[in-house]
């Protein structure tokens, strides 16, 4: 039952954060919680409290991840998981520069331990934080670039993480009016999203920056 209610509060996130705050809150008190369920409740916790504007109470789980992640013993790809989840919670609070200081250790503990998935999504994160929210497309093309070299050199069946490296650096390309590199890098995600399911939502994002490029470059269709 408790990773039953665990699974339902992460799936609840999107459709509704207040049944996933409620969910979390009532089981969180429970004294027999495993550490990798109570990481999952924090994380579950702070950003649902992050999605309805509790900045403060959100950022003190940010904190509490951080803390359950030192616990002796814990499975690395837990420890991963509470500060990859940390860092996003900061992020969704403003708090952009320790979001950027902690996915900075998180790259370079990921790095040195072989955690491929943990660079990969520290990469994405700080690069969507430059391009995104802090207006510095610029800064964001390094850690895009290296996603992307990861990902190319994984050989691995598309997926949806694939087609986000791919149109999140052709969206910074964008920012800076590199027209031509952006145009490649969108028609690599095309196709690498024509290869997974349900991805309509993006195609049709990646058609209309494509409009913007004709439109910018004096070009109609």
């Amino acid at each position: 039952p408790i990773k039953t209610e665990v699974r339902r509060c992460g799936q609840m996130l999107s459709s509704d954060p207040g049944a996933a705050l409620r969910i979390a809150e009532s089981l969180l008190p429970r004294t027999d919680l495993p550490t990798e369920a109570q990481i999952q409740l924090t994380a579950c916790l702070g950003i649902s409290q992050a999605m309805l504007g509790q900045g403060d109470n959100a950022v003190s789980n940010a904190e509490r991840l951080r803390q359950l992640a030192a616990t002796p013993g814990l499975p690395h790809l837990s420890v991963m998981f509470a500060r990859l989840q940390a860092g996003d919670i900061l992020t969704q609070t403003g708090q952009l520069q320790k979001a950027l200081d902690l996915y900075d250790r998180i790259q370079a503990d990921a790095i040195a331990t072989g955690d491929i998935v943990a660079q990969q999504r520290s990469l994405a994160a700080v690069g969507i934080l430059h391009a995104s929210l802090l207006d510095d497309p610029e800064g964001a093309l390094p850690y895009f670039k290296r996603l992307l070299e990861i990902t190319e050199r994984l050989k691995q069946p598309p997926s949806m993480a694939d087609d986000l490296a791919y149109y999140n650096y052709g969206y910074a390309l964008l920012l800076l009016r590199r027209y031509d590199e952006a145009d490649g890098m969108f028609d690599r995600a095309a196709a690498t999203l024509n290869a997974v399911a349900g991805q309509q939502v993006l195609l049709r994002r990646i058609d209309s920056h494509r409009a913007e490029i004709l439109r910018a470059q004096g070009k109609f269709e």
